[in-house]
């Protein structure tokens, strides 16, 4: 049996064509685990109308809103499936036969998970789609694993880093002892970062199995985003001491470099009033004491923007960040004029 575990927050809008993709999937031994996550909207009113009409369905109703890390790991307690599938809410199964495709993988191979290919769409209907990240066709080991995808884990992954295109083996997930890490964003990132290590083996599916739902809800700066990369700089910087892994701290270090330069970038394109006391504020974090260290790591501060972010020159920064910060602009409005549109269709 296979246990698909839902998080729900807000998501109202989306989630009948999500609980549909998974409703109407060719294999049939399956729980469903609908997470409500204390959401304010209609979501659980649409849970329940699907609860109704097909047993397979159970609802968790948490009555504190906890994050979406919490509430997978609150299904995953709850799941009583061999397999386990997570799926985000506002994003839907490209292919009826997906589920039954990866079980039959799984049950052939005895990896520990495997791992479908994605694509990024707009529109409920994905009329504008471009492939997500690819992966080698196949079973990788834990020495392949290690030795030419544990790097990406500290930053720029080269194996999808996300949650929801892969089908687990429940008594691995459990083996490995894995916990919720409390962040607020990038919770996939930071379940893959973990998970990697103690990973056997997996099996790279080459078929699309999921759209992902591109640029739909979030547009923008958000300061909550920063500190969640604070946050899993730290776990990065952790888990290189405790494997054995020195060369990923250096690359965690140019990973948050680079979403500095980003949120610089988001600052000044939508906040372009407050950029500067922003910046200003967030530098002084005694922080970043550890992080902008350029007598110590000076490849990694050749650049002009790198150079006036170790003097922490605001001004400067955000100066050469005003091209980018344009461009960021118009692909907002890009974005926001092809929602309204497809939404429509």
């Amino acid at each position: 049996m296979v246990s698909v575990i839902i998080p729900i927050y807000n998501v109202e809008r989306y989630l009948k064509q999500c609980l549909r993709s998974v409703l109407n999937q060719t294999y049939k031994d399956m729980e469903i685990i609908l997470v409500n996550d204390a959401s304010p909207d209609g979501s659980l009113t649409i849970c329940k109308q699907f609860a109704e009409r097909d047993s397979r369905i159970t609802i968790i109703d948490k009555k504190v809103n906890e994050g979406v890390d919490m509430a997978r790991f609150s299904g995953l307690d709850a799941a009583k499936g061999e397999y386990i599938y997570f799926i985000d809410p506002d994003d839907w199964l490209a292919r009826r036969d997906i589920i039954e495709l990866m079980v039959n993988k799984a049950d052939e191979t005895g990896v520990d998970y495997v791992l479908m290919n994605y694509q990024k769409v707009i529109g409920r209907h994905a009329l504008i789609k471009t492939n997500g990240m690819m992966h080698k066709s196949g079973i990788m080991g834990n020495n392949e694993l290690v030795d030419e995808h544990y790097l990406g884990c500290f930053g720029w992954p080269t194996l999808s880093p996300n949650m929801w295109d892969k089908l687990f083996r429940k008594s691995f997930l459990i083996s490995t002892g894995i916990k919720p890490t409390g962040l607020n964003y990038s919770q996939d990132t930071s379940f893959n970062l973990l998970l990697l290590p103690k990973t056997n083996s997996i099996y790279g599916l080459d078929i699309c199995g999921y759209n992902y739902r591109y640029g739909g809800r979030t547009s923008g700066n958000n300061p909550k985003w920063l500190k969640a990369q604070k946050d899993l700089y730290q776990l990065r910087i952790s888990e290189s001491k405790k494997n054995n892994y020195p060369q990923g701290a250096p690359h965690a270090k140019l990973q948050l470099l680079a979403v500095m330069e980003a949120v610089t970038e988001m600052t000044a394109a939508f906040n372009p009033g407050e950029a500067t006391d922003y910046l200003i504020k967030e530098l002084g974090d005694p922080f970043w004491d550890e992080v902008l260290q350029p007598e110590k790591y000076p490849d990694m501060f050749q650049t002009p923007f790198m150079q006036a972010l170790s003097a922490r020159d605001v001004d400067r920064m955000i100066e050469l960040s005003l091209p980018a910060a344009k461009r960021h602009r118009r692909m907002a409005r890009i974005k926001k004029i092809a929602n309204a549109i497809l939404s429509r269709i």
